[in-house]
């Protein structure tokens, strides 16, 4: 989205001034003065060729504007993208200028332009780089964009909208850090040969061995290739995680409250990550407002390739503000929380498993 308008940068962009400059020099020459009034008719005609020059500066021009990335952790560097097409045979001269908010800011050390000369049908790329500093959901300010004359008089402004916002995921701890051993993530763990198969969970093929029961034989594929195929089924025991914070244990408008929840957002969001590289199926609960999105927030439990990206911007989304109970939101969202899953609650003293039955009570 785009929005155009006028900034006066000079004297002669003032319309009074102008049309006292017009009155003298209609003076000058009922007087015969034709030497002033010949210079005062080309000041004249400067201003209003500057005029005419900037006024037709934003049009056929082409802007689009980008941030890359859009989604990135604390520390991490990105950049906003800016191409500007001049699709008309005026040359133009454009400056941009572009504000962050206060946990954003510019990288200094990289160099980066913010004025550009544009030929005839000509096209440049621009790039402000910006550092992410801590954890939130951002809506970029607008873009300003000026473009104006050779003589610099006259300028008219352009703003260009940001259509996505600027997600910043919290900080990963190491692991020695974490308050649960990357073990001891939680659920039941599957056992090399369990006794019981959940047919219905079935991932693929595999060459069959011995060490597998006979049951698992996929016989179709097995006389189609003329060679034994087994079917890869995944336990019925397998662990599943639902991580749960509850914001009734962080509620403090000190400066200490806030930095112990921030903690705990990235500790949770270390374990969820390492539970995705171990392809455990987990998903996030917790009591509190978040940014651009009404209600709680509620991850349910998931192994897809976009399960940790959804968790990371859900507690990327998490304001820290009291919404309902906790368990008001696990007995509404109770459906969507597998029979099995290992609830992993956190607090300013670390995690607490739950029994599931608590929920369904």
């Amino acid at each position: 989205m785009e929005r155009a308008s006028v900034t006066t940068v000079s004297v002669f962009t003032l319309p009074v001034l102008r049309v006292v400059l017009v009155a003298a020099f209609l003076f000058l020459l009922q007087t015969r003065l034709y030497l002033p009034a010949l210079l005062l008719f080309g000041l004249l005609l400067l201003v209003e060729t500057a005029a005419l020059w900037s006024r037709l500066g934003l049009r056929q021009l082409e802007v689009h504007v980008s941030l890359t990335p859009t989604r990135l952790f604390p520390g991490e560097n990105g950049r906003i993208q800016v191409s500007v097409k001049n699709g008309k045979r005026l040359p133009v001269y454009i400056s941009l200028l572009q504000q962050l908010p206060p946990e954003l800011s510019l990288d200094t050390s990289r160099e980066s332009r913010n004025c550009v000369f544009l030929r005839s049908l000509a096209t440049e790329a621009l790039t402000i780089p910006y550092h992410a500093k801590r954890r939130g959901v951002y809506q970029i300010p607008p873009l300003q964009l000026w473009c104006s004359d050779a003589l610099g008089l006259f300028r008219r402004e352009l703003l260009m909208d940001h259509n996505d916002p600027l997600v910043v995921f919290p900080h990963l701890s190491s692991a020695q850090d974490a308050p649960v051993a990357s073990i001891d993530l939680g659920g039941l763990q599957s056992a090399a040969r369990p006794y019981f198969y959940d047919p219905v969970l079935s991932v693929g093929l595999r060459d069959y061995d011995t060490s597998l029961p006979a049951r698992q034989i996929h016989w179709k594929a097995s006389a189609r290739q003329d060679h034994l195929f087994a079917k890869v089924l995944e336990s019925s025991t397998s662990p599943k995680l639902l991580f749960v914070i509850d914001t009734d244990a962080f509620e403090s408008e000190s400066t200490v409250g806030a930095a112990v929840y921030e903690k705990a957002l990235s500790l949770t969001a270390t374990l969820a990550m390492e539970a995705d590289e171990r392809r455990i199926p987990f998903g996030l609960a917790a009591n509190t407002t978040q940014t651009g999105r009404a209600g709680a927030v509620f991850v349910p439990v998931g192994r897809s390739d976009g399960q940790a990206a959804a968790v990371l911007e859900a507690l990327a989304r998490a304001e820290g503000k009291r919404l309902d109970s906790l368990e008001s939101l696990l007995v509404h969202e109770a459906r969507h929380i597998p029979w099995g899953t290992s609830i992993l609650t956190v607090d300013p003293a670390g995690f607490h498993k739950m029994d599931l039955m608590e929920v369904n009570r």
